[in-house]
């Protein structure tokens, strides 16, 4: 794939450092025709529109600041369709034009962002033929001449149903429904966010079988930094099992735990649920931690945990003087999805989909990664009264101390947006061969099919 730059001026300077030499072939300007710049001869418009007939991967960029229009309507009745306009803007401010259209991640706090070329690369498209792509912007021209470039002879199509509203250059690719897309293509490329458009849960749940999925915005599983191999020891481990997982509601009574405990029951707890050990012998299997507040209060209180402990590691910040040696950290991919579903991770190693609680985060995703069968849900109330650290809220009164509080004072409880991932572990669930059940004492949770905790022991 090779640019031409329409335009021998400063703006064609402009692009010309922006594109980069490698891949520009040459200027295209009839005022200064024969002329060099930056060692490349400028032709003439004819000389270009002839190239163009006869080349299939040639894109010709308009660099003009004033004539824009005028220039784009030369190149359409020349039979040119493979073209954009370059924005200066971009030039003075490159992150700020990239911000809507290129995806972000943080390493260390610190942004990294990667052009649609490196996120390509990462998926290696080049055996594909039938490229569909779902979701345009102000930049998916640069993100057609990435495909172009890794995957010469693909055909490239637009899906008309994730077009948004606004400029943008499709550079003459063919435009097709969506249900025809899925019917043709190979590789389907999505480059809209998972809070803009539902198309991951729609794709998840008829098409995931028929053909390849390149997700533009899931790029951080291409940082290694982000990776834990170590986890896969987790991957079925308890496969066919039930597990109990433990929510931190006012519901959860010592009665119960005891019940657990009785019976060697499989449990998995969150955050601060130690606060309840010196009133029952039972004991979390494992128990993750999501909130920073939570750790830094663990830390603090420096308990005897038996079982495993679980840590959450958002942007690759590991806690700093962890209470021992070799706890798993996971990282947590903070990506918005309201008021469409999250996503659900199928491997821990690469991370786990943000959900707006740790029931979500960690229980869900990594029980079923570790192969439950059935998981039953106590003391997952799923309301609060008032503000989430005020008493009442929790399975005991000091769960969030007064002098804690303050560090809770940005915690927000948002219903709709839980129990929209509550519905996603429910679809996920039935699709993969596992279940969700909910043996709450009460609670206003109903996502989920209810069954009665004493049943669930018919002996006691």
């Amino acid at each position: 794939m090779k640019y031409v730059i329409f335009g021998a001026g400063k703006i064609g300077s402009y692009a010309y450092g922006s594109l980069g030499a490698w891949q520009v072939a040459y200027f295209a300007d009839s005022y200064h025709y024969g002329y060099e710049m930056y060692g490349k001869r400028v032709r003439s418009f004819q000389e270009m529109a002839d190239d163009y007939r006869s080349s299939q991967d040639m894109v010709v960029v308009i660099a003009t600041s004033r004539y824009q229009e005028t220039m784009a309507e030369q190149l359409r009745k020349a039979g040119i369709e493979r073209y954009f306009i370059y924005d200066v803007y971009m030039e003075r401010d490159p992150l700020g034009a990239y911000d809507k259209g290129l995806p972000v991640y943080y390493l260390y706090r610190q942004r990294v962002q990667m052009t649609y070329a490196q996120i390509l690369s990462g998926y290696d498209i080049a055996g594909y033929r039938k490229i569909a792509i779902y979701g345009t912007n102000y930049y998916i021209h640069h993100l057609i001449c990435a495909i172009m470039k890794q995957a010469p002879g693909a055909e490239i199509s637009i899906v008309e149903e994730g077009i948004r509203e606004g400029r943008y250059f499709d550079l003459g690719c063919r435009h097709m429904a969506f249900r025809e897309a899925v019917d043709s293509c190979d590789c389907m490329v999505l480059n809209v966010r998972t809070v803009e458009d539902d198309i991951r849960h729609t794709i998840g749940q008829c098409y995931r079988e028929k053909f390849r999925i390149v997700d533009m915005f899931q790029i951080e599983h291409l940082e290694k930094r982000f990776f834990h191999p170590e986890l896969e020891r987790y991957k079925g481990i308890h496969e066919g099992k039930r597990m109990f997982i433990i929510g931190n509601g006012p519901s959860l009574n010592v009665r119960d735990l005891d019940t657990l405990h009785k019976h060697r029951e499989l449990c998995m707890a969150f955050n601060k649920i130690y606060r309840v050990y010196d009133k029952t012998e039972w004991r979390a299997d494992y128990i993750g931690m999501s909130d920073p507040n939570v750790i830094e209060n663990y830390m603090t209180d420096n308990p005897e945990l038996p079982g495993e402990l679980f840590v959450y590691d958002n942007y690759h910040r590991k806690v700093q003087n962890p209470y021992r040696e070799g706890i798993p950290y996971i990282h947590g991919i903070m990506e918005a999805y309201y008021p469409n579903y999250p996503q659900f991770s199928d491997d821990i190693t690469k991370g786990f989909f943000w959900g707006s609680t740790v029931t979500y985060d960690i229980g869900f995703q990594f029980a079923a990664y570790m192969g439950i069968k059935e998981i039953y849900l106590i003391g997952v109330d799923h309301s609060y009264q008032g503000h989430p650290s005020e008493k009442g809220n929790h399975f005991i009164d000091d769960y969030i101390t007064e002098e804690e509080a303050s560090m809770y004072k940005s915690a927000v409880f948002e219903k709709e947006k839980l129990t929209k991932a509550y519905e996603k572990a429910e679809l996920y669930s039935r699709q993969n061969g596992f279940r969700i059940y909910n043996a709450t004492r009460g609670g206003e949770l109903e996502v989920f099919e209810r069954v009665d905790f004493d049943c669930l022991f018919p002996e006691t």
